[in-house]
């Protein structure tokens, strides 16, 4: 699917730029008037890692089943809403050090991202539960390289998972992603785009972007407008919604 967006001529080049540098960016002496298009990856299913049987209410589970062996539970999330099942999504990770930073790992250090699913809700309280593993960089995870966010983008009520991760870039760019289950149980990642300066958002069930549009002579931290692009999930891709262009200063 091909998106309109803003960002620079060649991100990669915006991207490399970025990395171990501290400053906010040179001017640009070639930036486009108007948006570029910008490929997201299609959808495709997440792999199954493991599976268990535990309580219908993931509240009652005891985490250490969610995650792999020799590894500690490092944050989780319980997703609630919609006329979908409950879900968990669990970080884990293999390393004695407890840090919310990133920096306090380097980037070879094993972890992950788990979501966890039931398939059917059991009177026995023994549903069988699906893990899946979310497509990650080889990066270490935590602020200021990880952003997790938990918002319906997809327009059924039941909320999404949204990942950004920035492996050593300012303006945060790097790859977003949105990871959806559907209504058939299958966990889809739905969004993939290489992004810089935006934040994966909902808006009413659509996913909304608000990314810089450069003039000439602007900074990466400072675009003179803002495009805001809101995409609606049709139940095979995302579609634009609406399309607005503003100027910020």
């Amino acid at each position: 699917m091909w998106l309109r967006s803003c960002l620079l001529v060649a991100l990669a080049v915006v991207a490399a730029a970025a990395v171990g540098s501290s400053g906010s960016g040179a001017a640009l002496s070639q930036v486009p008037t108007k948006p570029l298009p910008l490929h997201s990856a299609p959808p495709s299913p997440l792999k199954l890692v493991a599976t268990v049987r535990g309580p219908n209410d993931p509240h009652d589970f005891d985490l250490s089943m969610l995650i792999p062996r020799s590894s500690r539970l490092r944050q989780v999330w319980f997703i609630h809403g919609g006329g979908m099942p409950d879900q968990v999504l669990v970080e884990w990770i293999r390393s004695n050090a407890v840090s919310p930073y990133g920096s306090d790992f380097s980037d070879s250090v094993r972890w992950g991202l788990t979501l966890w699913t039931p398939t059917i809700a059991r009177a026995d309280f023994q549903a069988p539960w699906k893990g899946v593993a979310i497509p990650l960089l080889k990066l270490a995870p935590g602020a200021p390289y990880l952003r997790v966010a938990i918002a319906d983008v997809t327009g059924d009520g039941h909320p999404d998972v949204l990942v950004e991760q920035y492996p050593h870039t300012n303006h945060g760019c790097g790859p977003h992603q949105v990871v959806a289950t559907l209504a058939d149980g299958k966990t889809w990642r739905v969004f993939k785009a290489s992004l810089c300066e935006t934040d994966l958002a909902a808006a009413h069930g659509l996913l909304k972007l608000d990314m810089p549009f450069y003039l000439p002579g602007d900074s990466v931290c400072c675009p003179s407008k803002t495009e805001h692009l809101e995409l609606r999930w049709n139940g095979a891709r995302y579609v634009t919604a609406s399309l607005r262009i503003t100027r910020d200063h």
